[in-house]
């Protein structure tokens, strides 16, 4: 005796039967966004599942290929904020080295006059370095091509080298590193269980109409 095939949809199958039949695993980032539920239809519609165990398959390779955009672009955000935190950091302190070399110049220049330190103004603006930076940090972020490139003017003369600061994010970064680290194995999984799913598609038994001979 043999038991028949249940033909199923994604629409056909309630949160209650999958709740049954699917094993529980954590929740993804961004699996409940809009995006994740976009990505689901398309793909799901895109392998045509038949039956049950096609189904399953067809919501792991789901999960797996959102995983791995979702690891490679969280790795692209850790890059470009390690980044610009060290740039952020690395203008800062540049501008207040060069801060602390004119205050001396100008203390030099106001002690030679026979002035005393005690009655020498400050005339070095501390509180504008941090919007000074960050107006930096915008430019180079810019889409406009002559901000973007009167920032990295900026980085330039303060003696920093923007491949050299991601260079080394790239390798100090752990965090990007994390994501980084996961996507191979996500990927040797993802193709593994696509060829999983061509082998079961192949198998499926071939449906066979019979003909019905026209009567003379």
């Amino acid at each position: 005796m043999t038991t028949p095939s249940i033909e199923l949809t994604p629409a056909g199958l309630s949160a209650d039967l999958l709740a049954q039949i699917l094993p529980t695993r954590p929740k993804l980032l961004g699996e409940f966004s809009a995006a994740y539920e976009t990505y689901k239809t398309a793909t799901i519609a895109d392998l045509s599942p038949r039956g049950y165990y096609e189904y399953v398959l067809a919501l792991q390779l789901v999960d797996l290929n959102w995983a791995i955009l979702q690891r490679r672009a969280s790795s692209h955000v850790e890059l470009a904020a390690g980044a610009m935190n060290t740039v952020r950091a690395l203008l800062t302190q540049a501008m207040e080295k060069e801060g602390d070399r004119e205050y001396d110049r100008l203390l030099s220049i106001h002690q030679a006059a026979g002035g005393e330190e005690e009655d020498f103004d400050d005339p070095i603006d501390w509180q504008g370095i941090a919007p000074a930076v960050e107006n930096i940090i915008g430019g180079l972020t810019s889409e406009d091509v002559a901000t973007r490139s009167e920032a990295q003017a900026h980085v330039t003369a303060a003696g920093l080298n923007l491949e050299e600061v991601l260079s080394q994010t790239y390798l100090n970064n752990r965090k990007y590193q994390r994501h980084s680290d996961a996507i191979p194995d996500l990927e040797r999984r993802a193709r593994q269980l696509a060829g999983e799913y061509r082998e079961v598609q192949r198998a499926r038994p071939i449906d066979v109409s019979p003909i019905i001979e026209a009567e003379g």
